[in-house]
């Protein structure tokens, strides 16, 4: 997700100028929203679409003749304003920022629980990472065998880049919540993926010297609808940060899942002794060129 660093800064810079220039926060669309959306000819296209109908037809906002064709067209219209009467807005039917921050805090949260059995499906390991809302909150992830054996437990950290400021690395901030889980760079996405393990990365400050995991495709939940085709470098890794000890806050990440050096050391080790072969790291490429080893599960456990 490092590779993306650069448009999630033009994010931040852009929301930062925004706050400056004093423009009521009312006015600001939260990402992956970023404009005004309503019925016209040509029709409104792109992913910010893409996601809203996604969003609207899950939560049964959608009426019969909605479908998911990233156009803002009657149908989309008609079902964001059953939403927008439902959340006690103006049922206008078109996207403002009001009903954009709406539809994410109401709709973005999945449902999504863990219930897969690796070696059911073909798998030979499973990493669960259960998160809060408030993705500042370390949480304790498990590594599990093809038969959801317990091998590892280790510390996380799946808090996304800022949304509210322009940030340098590392970011240590706790008190911003993140951009979406739809936006570039945003929080890690929930839902169950296929994961595989890749040799190291080439930049061992921004992601260790060890091998990591890396999230290939996303299954179900959050992850089915935005991953890869919004988002993709989703890595299980670590960092050499400055300053950083074991026992203190780690860093947020652009969306990646953080934790400790010695952890992917020894998650590393366990894969290996259990048949996983460590892959060519193929740095983003895709489609992902192999078929990948095991899955990650990502679980919204509390609000």
């Amino acid at each position: 997700t490092h590779a993306r660093m650069a448009a999630q800064h033009v994010v931040a810079v852009v929301v930062m100028m925004t706050v400056m220039m004093g423009v009521a926060a009312a006015d600001f669309y939260p990402p992956p929203f970023t404009r005004p959306l309503q019925v016209s000819s040509p029709p409104i296209e792109g992913d910010d679409v893409y996601v809203l109908q996604n969003l609207l037809l899950r939560a049964k906002f959608g009426v019969p003749d909605l479908s998911i064709n990233s156009k803002f067209d009657d149908a989309t219209s008609r079902s964001l304003a059953n939403f927008q009467k439902a959340a006690s807005l103006p049922a206008t039917g078109n996207l403002d920022a009001a009903s954009a921050a709406a539809v994410l805090d109401k709709l973005e949260d999945d449902g999504y629980v863990d219930n897969a059995l690796p070696e059911k499906m073909g798998y030979l390991y499973k990493v669960f990472v259960p998160v809060h809302r408030n993705r500042s909150i370390e949480t304790m992830a498990t590594l599990y065998s093809a038969n959801n054996t317990a091998l590892f437990t280790f510390l996380v950290r799946a808090h996304g880049s800022p949304l509210y400021y322009n940030a340098t690395w590392p970011d240590y901030n706790e008190t911003d919540p993140g951009i979406s889980q739809f936006g570039s760079n945003g929080n890690t996405i929930t839902g169950l993926y296929e994961f595989d393990l890749n040799s190291p990365e080439d930049e061992p400050e921004l992601y260790g010297q060890w091998p990591i995991n890396r999230a290939t495709n996303g299954l179900e939940g959050n992850a089915a609808i935005a991953y890869p085709k919004l988002r993709y470098g989703i890595l299980l890794h670590t960092g050499e940060w400055p300053g950083w000890q074991p026992g203190q806050q780690m860093p947020n990440s652009d969306g990646c899942v953080h934790t400790y050096p010695d952890s992917v050391k020894t998650i590393w080790s366990i894969l290996t002794s259990i048949g996983v072969q460590v892959r060519p790291n193929p740095f983003g490429l895709q489609p992902y060129p192999y078929r990948p080893q095991g899955l990650l599960s990502v679980q919204l456990v509390s609000s």
